[in-house]
């Protein structure tokens, strides 16, 4: 099963390569994101989407776990967090937003 985040990452960098010699040269074409509308519609990602993303999994590798508690981190939002087999939720929370 890909993750979310690591789709996210393979395709933000085959991207990035993709255009960077484009970028560099100053040739890289802008495009009218109006234009692409019929072909890809749209779409919105509301806060609630959000909730199901916050859930960790305690069976991820720890690179992940540590990916994924920072990506999702804010103060002032609920942070990420792991449901036991009690249901009880263990949240995780970034000691510092520096590192």
């Amino acid at each position: 099963m890909i993750l979310l985040v690591e789709l996210a990452i393979r395709e933000s960098d085959e991207l990035f390569n993709d255009t960077l010699e484009l970028l560099v040269s100053g040739t890289l074409c802008l495009q009218d994101q109006s234009k692409m509308i019929p072909a890809r519609g749209t779409s919105l990602n509301y806060r609630s989407g959000v909730k199901l993303l916050k859930i960790l999994d305690l069976e991820w590798d720890a690179n992940t776990l540590d990916r994924y508690i920072r990506a999702l981190s804010m103060p002032g939002f609920e942070p990420p967090y792991a449901v036991l087999k009690s249901g009880e939720k263990i949240y995780f929370q970034r000691t510092g937003f520096n590192d």
